[in-house]
């Protein structure tokens, strides 16, 4: 059986269903490609793109160029400044729409050899050695933002492979303005037969590379969010394994949970592959999912990582409100098939002593003693008479 590799990036370039016209998109032979903006009245194409290290200023980036053919269009960027990991200069922007989803994608341009290198690597034609090869491996430390203007995007959950991933959207006369944008972000990568099940690839106790890649997959159609919160605002969900499906509202349990699936070890089977995961939700979204103040849900919101005998606790969880938005995030877990959720923690409500209530006219008896007399006085507020003393 013929073995080809699936990683996240060749699989978005190489399937789907062909899905309808979209204007000022070039169709290719499975999907529609986004064009650079021509003028303001443009729709469904690349507004603008930019790039900085971390800490550093904007890097000028121009249009260099295209590639890909006429089936689909890869936009070349020569940053001024930049050094890819892959030896050249020159990055790689593309933005499509495979059935209903918004797909963004930076990466370089350049190639390398898997390392290690499957052994059935040295016996396939060299036609087809690309599948051997890791594309367009992005610096660590790269930030990147893409606008696009579309008529088809719609206010949801999206997944990215990014650090620290951000979704702005405004609204235009015919449709919205989008902003993307992040960090690249290193992932685990695999190779398998066709035929295999996405467990069967991930049972696999190690990956067979690592890459360090930049994308978003955006909603364009109808996704798991309540009917009443489905234009409230959206969600980012980034994380760094082989394999995850996009998220989903768990109506019963009222989290956003995110199935996934990576082996368990590096390349060289020994060190232990941690997962990064972060999500950021608009404060509009999750005050309509969750019923409150988002300000006051970052101190509430939690993350679980379950449904995997190998997936161990987080080790650390971090939450805030910034921007008018949700951040969470986590590390250190472990693999290989766990669902990772986002929930609100029960509100801890403070023990409160409760006294009970006072008799206002409840008379008590005091004992006095004057020489060798007793008293005893009954009253509201007994006091012993002239001379006694109480006791």
């Amino acid at each position: 059986m013929k073995k080809v590799r699936i990683g996240l990036v060749l699989s978005l370039l190489l399937t789907g269903l062909f899905v309808p016209y979209v204007a000022n998109a070039t169709v290719g032979t499975s999907r529609p490609y986004l064009e650079l903006c021509k003028d303001t009245e443009d729709s469904d194409c690349i507004e603008s793109v930019s790039f900085k290290y971390d800490g550093g200023e904007e890097l000028n980036a121009k249009h260099y160029g295209t590639a890909g053919g006429s089936e689909n269009i890869f936009y070349l960027y020569q940053p001024v400044g930049y050094k890819g990991v892959d030896g050249t200069n020159i990055l790689r922007v593309e933005a499509s729409y495979l059935q209903d989803q918004l797909i963004v994608i930076i990466g370089g341009t350049g190639n390398t050899v898997m390392d290690p290198l499957p052994s059935w690597c040295n016996d396939i034609p060299t036609r087809i050695s690309l599948k051997c090869t890791i594309l367009g491996k992005l610096p660590t430390d790269l930030w990147a933002s893409v606008t696009i203007r579309t008529k088809t995007f719609k206010p949801g959950i999206g997944i990215a492979r990014s650090m620290g991933p951000l979704i702005e959207s405004e609204k235009l006369s015919a449709g919205n303005r989008v902003t993307v944008s992040g960090y690249s972000m290193q992932m685990m990568g695999y190779i398998t037969e066709r035929g295999l099940s996405i467990q069967e690839f991930t049972d696999q106790p190690a990956g067979d590379y690592i890459n360090q890649i930049w994308n978003f997959i955006l909603p364009s159609a109808a996704n798991s969010l309540p009917t009443q919160c489905q234009q409230s605002g959206s969600a980012i969900l980034s994380t760094n394994v082989e394999m995850s499906r996009l998220p989903d509202w768990n109506k019963s349990e009222s989290t956003l949970d995110m199935k996934t699936s990576s082996s368990h070890y590096h390349p060289d089977g020994v060190t232990v592959f941690k997962g990064l995961y972060f999500a950021t939700i608009s404060g509009t979204l999750a005050k309509c999912l969750w019923g409150i103040d988002p300000k006051i849900a970052a101190g509430q919101a939690s993350i679980s990582i379950t449904g995997s005998s190998e997936a161990k606790d987080v080790a650390t969880i971090t939450t805030g409100y910034s921007g008018g938005n949700l951040i969470l995030s986590a590390a250190n877990f472990e693999f290989s098939s766990p669902v990772i959720k986002v929930f609100m923690k029960k509100a801890q409500v403070d023990r409160v002593t409760v006294v009970p209530k006072v008799e206002m006219f409840k008379k008590s008896t005091v004992t006095c003693l004057k020489k060798t007399t007793i008293k005893k006085v009954t009253a509201i507020k007994p006091k012993c008479p002239t001379g006694f003393k109480k006791i």
